[in-house]
């Protein structure tokens, strides 16, 4: 048996997925997670010799309607946030955010983060955590209407612990983010393009704002 035919297996995704969840609790660090986490999906994948267009990545799929569409839904994520997660989020810690994102008038800081959100955060973090993920946990348990929920909330508190390094504030908003682009994913046909459209721009908002002060 070869190492494909490994992580197709029942045991193999279990293993993949055991240590994905393992790194992303004990890597509390960005650069730790991005070091560790990113290369084992992207590994996984094209070990499995995954296509992109197999997890939803497609140049096609980038239309004007799916353009606005993504830009309307970061629209609604930073009010959600705003007035709904960050209120919860701070009954159980203030918010605060690493020195890394204090660039109040600092203008490379700001053009080099919102170069480094794009690359990183909205195609990097959606091509692991929507098309890798939640594949895989669909490849590990199905695909029936409760299963989904199971992973769009595992999926979702995946997405924050890789975020803790942000703070308890920080990966418990990030983490209802995760779950509304697992819901996002899965409406849009398992389409990675909106999901990557609303993370940019929902990220370009943040950063922007920073920047503002």
């Amino acid at each position: 048996m070869d190492l494909k035919e490994i992580l197709q297996s029942k045991k193999g995704i279990s293993i993949e997925l055991l240590l994905f969840f393992l790194i992303a609790v004990f890597m509390t660090s960005i650069l730790g997670s991005g070091l560790l986490l990113y290369p084992l999906a992207l590994t996984s994948l094209g070990v499995r010799k995954v296509e992109w267009s197999d997890i939803g990545l497609k140049r096609t799929d980038f239309t004007v309607k799916n353009i606005l569409t993504g830009v309307a839904i970061a629209v609604v994520y930073y009010f959600t946030d705003q007035y709904l997660i960050n209120p919860i989020a701070s009954k159980f810690a203030p918010p605060g955010l690493p020195e890394i994102f204090n660039i109040k008038g600092d203008l490379p800081k700001y053009l080099i983060g919102l170069l480094l959100s794009w690359i990183i955060a909205a195609f990097l973090e959606e091509i692991v955590f929507r098309g890798y993920l939640i594949n895989r946990f669909i490849d590990l348990i199905g695909v029936s209407v409760w299963k989904k929920i199971i992973i769009v909330l595992v999926t979702g508190i995946g997405f924050g612990l890789v975020h803790s390094y942000q703070g308890i504030n920080g990966a418990i908003s990030a983490g209802f983010i995760g779950v509304f682009q697992a819901i996002t994913y899965f409406l849009c046909g398992k389409k990675l393009t909106i999901p990557i459209i609303a993370h940019g721009v929902f990220d370009t908002i943040e950063f922007t704002l920073l920047f503002l002060g």
